[in-house]
């Protein structure tokens, strides 16, 4: 429904006078706009590390409680009370920067955010078959089970490429090793491998054989055997199945 509103502001402040090449080309400025913001606020706003208790705690209401429980769908996609004042705010600036012109700036930065929520969704619920759902799928797994911190790009892989924060196959560091911050240690040990063993379970079916798996799934019996009454699936090694298929 927003997106239909917001061309249909457009087009009654500008029609067709600016011509369809630079109608298409506001459009993808904006798009690409939506993948930069994308970016910036995971790794700089969802990623903060505050130096108080009492930020860190409210990072982890704001984003860390998804990294808790990855594969809960009530925290897969971003709630209509902050969207929709951003959104608000984002589409005052660009017009008062554009002019007429930044409502169609704006409709190309709303078209990057609904693809943003559905990509991001369906990594983490459904299936996603095809060479770049694959790939789409793959970089942002390594953000949540290989490094958080790199990997902040969900759309927009290319910004991790330029800003070098892309995490590939292994994790930086010794082998196995996953590297440690504020927000990492805000995760109670018990509360994050009790929240993330059914998501495991499904990245252990998918990735079975995968070298970095093979190191995740040495860190999951590490915990297992500190949290004795959990039950975390083992992969199957012997096994190799494509990613999301």
């Amino acid at each position: 429904m927003g997106l239909p509103l917001i061309a249909w502001r457009a087009w009654s402040v500008t029609g067709a006078a600016p011509g369809l090449a630079q109608l298409l080309a506001l459009l993808a400025v904006g798009l690409v706009l939506w993948t930069l913001t994308e970016y910036v606020l995971h790794r700089f706003v969802f990623h903060w590390q505050p130096a108080s208790a009492l930020m860190e705690q409210f990072v982890f209401i704001m984003h860390g409680n998804h990294h808790a429980v990855p594969n809960d769908p009530l925290r897969n996609l971003m709630p209509p009370m902050v969207s929709l004042p951003v959104g608000g705010l984002v589409w005052a600036g660009l017009v008062a920067l554009a002019g007429p012109a930044g409502n169609w700036l704006f409709l190309g930065w709303m078209s990057g955010y609904v693809a943003y929520d559905l990509v991001h969704y369906a990594c983490h619920q459904w299936p996603m078959k095809g060479r770049l759902a694959r790939m789409l799928k793959t970089h942002h797994m390594h953000h949540h089970h290989l490094r958080e911190e790199g990997n902040f790009a969900i759309t927009g892989m290319m910004w991790d490429r330029l800003f070098r924060t892309r995490v590939v196959r292994r994790a930086d560091g010794p082998a196995g090793a996953v590297p440690r911050t504020r927000l990492a240690r805000a995760f109670r040990p018990g509360r994050w491998v009790s929240g993330n063993a059914l998501a495991l379970r499904g990245w252990h079916r998918l990735h079975a054989g995968d070298a970095a798996v093979d190191e995740i799934a040495v860190i999951l019996r590490q915990l297992q055997r500190r949290f004795t009454h959990l039950e975390i699936p083992r992969a199957n090694f012997g096994q190799r199945r494509h990613f999301g298929g």
